[in-house]
């Protein structure tokens, strides 16, 4: 998580639809001031790193949500295990399944899509941090990345894959970018984005996996959408398979983890 922030920071610029960016908080002096007094009250820290991550949650605001590597390693293990996998990911977003297919020891290969420049390019620098460490260790692991929309690049793709790993977008939960090149600035309507956008990606996605290969989506409902269930229906539909579901437990923020909360991300997986 270290890595994917330090080498991504345009993250604070980027926040959930309806919050202000950290970059907005941190602009104003009397909400930076107030999330500092907040970050010590009941983070009970004083650091600069704290403060940082005190602006990604400062009062009802929200910074872009960043992957957990650990969960993309996690989930690999649990469902491989030969080494030498190669891996497919159509919505790259800030690097944490590189991170984590690398983690796994069981990823030769890791191929990222992304419409942003600078999450290409912060995939890059995570990568040559990558390069050094697996030259230090006698490890096989190459990755390419591609800046382009995923259903440009997805359709000129002529490769197999063993596994699918990926998150997309939460229709319009976050806002990445204004560009209209976004697939909810193109589908502003759910269904219309879930039927023209979602689905045709896990189609041709899930047609480029490798036989026995596995599609690996995390996606999860989210205020009164049902994303996760309607994902689980679709990725029924294209697999005629069964579609297993784990999940994971998000950490709490800092100022409501005296609430208790428990929330969860979902991850659905089915096989070719």
């Amino acid at each position: 998580m270290e890595l994917c922030s330090a080498f991504c920071p345009q993250i604070y610029n980027m926040a959930a639809k309806k919050s202000l960016t950290p970059i907005q908080i941190f602009n104003d002096d009397f909400m930076l001031l107030d999330c500092i007094k907040r970050t010590i009250k009941y983070a009970k820290k004083d650091s600069i790193a704290a403060i940082r991550q005190g602006l990604k949650t400062y009062r009802n605001n929200r910074c872009v949500t960043l992957f957990s590597p650990m969960w993309a390693k996690i989930i690999l293990e649990l469902n491989f295990q030969t080494a030498g996998l190669s891996v497919l990911d159509f919505s790259c977003g800030f690097g944490g399944r590189l991170i984590g297919s690398y983690a796994s020891n069981l990823v030769s290969k890791y191929t990222g899509i992304d419409p942003i420049a600078e999450n290409i390019a912060s995939h890059q620098e995570i990568f040559k941090i990558i390069k050094k460490h697996s030259a230090l260790t006698n490890k096989t692991f190459d990755a390419f990345f591609y800046r382009d929309i995923a259903e440009n690049i997805i359709n000129n793709i002529n490769e197999k894959f063993d596994v699918i790993l990926t998150s997309p977008p939460y229709f319009t939960k976050e806002i990445y970018s204004s560009d209209n090149s976004q697939c909810y600035n193109k589908f502003n309507e759910y269904d219309a984005w879930k039927q023209q956008w979602l689905y045709p990606i896990l189609k041709k996605s899930f047609e480029l996996l490798n036989p026995n290969g596995k599609m690996i989506v995390f996606i999860s409902n989210f205020e009164n959408i049902t994303l996760g269930d309607d994902c689980k229906e679709m990725l029924k539909d294209i697999s005629q398979k069964e579609v297993t579901c784990f999940k994971f437990q998000l950490p709490n923020l800092e100022y409501y983890r005296s609430k208790n909360i428990k929330k969860y991300d979902t991850v659905w997986i089915t096989q070719k």
